[in-house]
């Protein structure tokens, strides 16, 4: 051996054993440590149950999630669907109803011209036969007035279908947050703000009480207008 090679030696040993020093050191520290975490669990038995408890912890949430996902496909399948079908048959009877009131006010329309015709080729003579048609002409007049069932009708009709709409909406951003809860790494976000409803187009006080008072004062206020007494019969078709 070259004797030139022995300082490096002596120098790699000595670097070996302080490495082997600090070692040993940071051994006994750990045994310290080592030695403190029996005692702690000594002392505090409980902490051996924290593992389990964890498990645990983390086996309830799971289940949560599973329900909370039920929850929102039931309100996607149930609730959001039904108030759909709800709200397009609504709709459907508004329709059904308001052609239903236009056939029958076009026929009365046509049954008052049919009196205004007979009545106008009838004789002088017939004074008894005119005021019978006076009187049905009055009757006629007033089926317009019960005709207004179909306006209450559809008033009320759109008045439960928008609040079907809203709540169809509500239900589906109930839904949509359960989704981004449960989307996997999606951050937490807050619900969209509800669109702004529509404009009223319909009149939530419709009703048919007090349809004969009514009408006496749209009668009186359209005869006032046009310079003479009030009009019998509905003026508001």
């Amino acid at each position: 051996m070259d004797t030139r090679e022995i300082p490096r030696l002596g120098g790699d040993v000595e670097s070996t054993l302080k490495l082997l020093a600090d070692l040993a050191t940071e051994v006994a520290a750990l045994e310290s440590r080592a030695h403190e975490t029996v005692t702690a669990l000594q002392r505090r038995p409980n902490l051996q149950r924290l593992p389990q408890l964890l498990l645990s912890l983390y086996s309830g949430i799971t289940e949560a999630l599973h329900g909370v996902r039920l929850t929102r496909e039931a309100i996607r399948s149930y609730s959001v669907d039904r108030l759909r079908d709800t709200h397009a048959r609504l709709s459907e009877v508004s329709s059904t109803t308001e052609t239903a009131a236009m056939e029958m006010l076009n026929g009365l329309d046509r049954s008052l011209a049919m009196l205004d015709q007979i009545e106008s080729g009838m004789g002088e003579g017939a004074a008894g036969l005119h005021a019978q048609f006076a009187g049905l002409r009055a009757e006629v007049n007033n089926l317009y007035g019960h005709l207004q069932f179909q306006d209450i009708i559809s008033q009320q009709l759109a008045g439960v279908s928008a609040m079907l709409g809203e709540v169809e909406g509500r239900m589906q951003q109930l839904a949509d947050l359960f989704d981004g809860a449960l989307a996997p790494g999606a951050a937490p976000r807050a619900p969209a703000a509800p669109a702004a409803p529509a404009e009223a187009s319909f009149n939530p006080d419709a009703t048919m009480q007090g349809v004969a008072e009514r009408q006496a004062m749209v009668d009186a206020a359209f005869g006032a207008r046009n310079g003479h007494g009030a009009i019998a019969g509905p003026l508001a078709r």
